[in-house]
């Protein structure tokens, strides 16, 4: 089928007559946002466009009677569009460098080059630990608490705070530690 050049108000027309039960203006209006999103969706993929604009279709034409106007029908299918390229994105993503050999994974390394017993390191860590507290109390508890064992969750439920913004103070109290234990203590971690 030759694809027809619409106007405005054409496209508007048939869009009422579609929304009244006339399937071939549905079909032109369908027919229209088909050329449309395939030359978009080529534009940002070079494999699967038709798959995505497809989708897309399928979603528009399931929400076709909520729609009450061609600019919410576009609106609405730009927005589809948008989210079915990005799902295609996010999919492809992580389905490259999933796998990684064991060879290729670098041990982290957490050594400590000084010559120092269990005691005395014990004794810097809480130090550290102390002195870290007197500019957050937070990171006092958390790391207080993760030096008794408990795991996060519990951390979590006794200290108030949600899973994930415990972690990332856990993240920023662990940096701070490290700097103090470098920077006073010339520990090399």
């Amino acid at each position: 089928m030759a694809e027809a050049k619409h106007s405005w108000e054409s496209l508007s027309s048939s869009f009422v007559q579609a929304k009244l039960g006339d399937d071939r203006r549905k079909e032109e209006v369908f027919a229209f946002l088909r050329a449309r999103f395939l030359t978009l969706a080529r534009y940002r993929v070079q494999q699967g466009a038709e798959d995505v604009v497809q989708e897309t279709l399928a979603v528009v034409h399931s929400h076709f009677s909520e729609l009450d106007s061609l600019q919410k029908v576009l609106g609405f299918a730009n927005g589809v569009l948008r989210n079915k390229l990005g799902n295609l994105y996010q999919k492809r993503d992580r389905h490259k460098n999933i796998w990684v050999g064991l060879d290729d994974v670098n041990e982290p390394s957490y050594r400590i080059e000084a010559e120092v017993e269990a005691g005395e390191l014990e004794r810097i860590v809480g130090e550290s630990i102390t002195r870290l507290g007197e500019k957050s109390s937070k990171c006092q508890a958390i790391l207080l608490r993760l030096c008794q064992g408990l795991d996060p969750e519990e951390i979590s439920v006794l200290l108030g705070i949600p899973k994930s913004t415990l972690k990332i103070r856990t993240f920023r109290c662990r940096q701070a530690l490290k700097t103090i234990l470098v920077d006073e203590y010339g520990l090399n971690l």
